[in-house]
């Protein structure tokens, strides 16, 4: 199915980077490293074989797991020339800009955190993922920026207390960490802090933190600007909610069809299973009536496939 990027950024979407921890061991680099330099190293039967076993644990999630929330308006992080080598792009105002041509950039937004940890680890196919179509409802924890961990839990109403006031303490601390070294890692001060990790209640708040500190941090120093300015949401989805796959690189569109294409085949094995049950129940009760199967191979289509942005 065609990208309707367009219409999916004005309703706003959930989007997930793809994990796959099965695939570390075999990274140069265990924080920045591509599934390019995987698939390299690993044995291709097994390297499939983990692929299609992660990409299906990816379609159901009955417990929250990260995600960012995207829509235009809201501010993202840009990477200029992708994961890896990583270049900062200085103009990362919001996806409006970026839309009206203000930013030249490539941009993603994403959260990297491995289950079981309390550190972030940034897995090996940041630069492509699922796309999420679900109710903001279903947000357990809106976090304003990237927590670092699954999810911090604690209140921002009793932490903080308003977003203005959340705002104004972020950049407190953004201006004494980079007053006392100019190279620290503002967003690593952000999330040790924990007043300001902390979960919002509604979307909406979250997301208007986010933006109100992204404009501020624009102006500012070199140091600041290294901070993060995409959000981390704690959501549970169903497979009904996957409207597609992204990418961000040129290089990893490969591995974001092959995503797309394990999870349409997950989709067309699932129906044609409760198909093939509902077709024995009426077997049994019915003798020999025909139950209609043509549809069952359109399973899975709809699917978008998008680069973003």
């Amino acid at each position: 199915m065609a990208c309707q990027l367009e219409d999916l950024l004005d309703e706003g979407i959930f989007i997930r980077a793809f994990e796959c921890t099965a695939f570390r061991r075999y990274a140069h680099n265990q924080l920045w490293f591509s599934l390019d330099s995987v698939a390299k190293r690993m044995p291709a039967e097994q390297f499939e074989r983990d692929f299609s076993r992660c990409a299906v644990s990816e379609m159901d999630r009955k417990h929250p797991s990260p995600t960012s929330y995207v829509r235009h308006g809201l501010p993202i992080k840009a990477y200029a020339g992708g994961f890896g080598a990583c270049p900062l792009a200085d103009d990362a105002r919001c996806l409006y800009a970026a839309r009206q041509g203000i930013s030249k950039s490539r941009a993603l937004t994403c959260t990297f955190v491995e289950r079981g940890t309390e550190l972030p680890v940034l897995h090996c196919a940041c630069t492509a993922g699922l796309m999420i179509r679900a109710n903001v409802s279903r947000v357990t924890c809106a976090c304003a920026f990237d927590a670092y961990n699954v999810a911090p839990g604690r209140r921002c109403r009793s932490t903080v207390g308003t977003v203005e006031q959340h705002v104004v303490l972020r950049q407190r601390l953004a201006r004494k960490a980079c007053k006392h070294s100019p190279y620290v890692g503002v967003a690593v001060v952000h999330a040790a802090n924990h007043t300001v990790n902390c979960c919002w209640d509604s979307v909406g708040d979250a997301v208007e933190s986010q933006r109100r500190y992204a404009l501020w941090r624009h102006n500012q120093s070199k140091c600041i600007k290294t901070d993060s300015v995409h959000n981390q949401m704690q959501l549970w989805w169903r497979e009904e909610d996957i409207v597609g796959a992204f990418y961000v690189q040129s290089r990893d569109k490969r591995w974001a069809r092959r995503l797309l294409e394990a999870l349409a085949q997950e989709r067309r094995r699932r129906t044609n299973s409760t198909h093939a049950n509902a077709s024995s129940q009426i077997h049994a009760h019915n003798g020999s009536r025909q139950v209609d199967h043509s549809n069952s191979s359109a399973s899975g289509q709809g699917l978008q496939f998008c680069r973003l942005w």
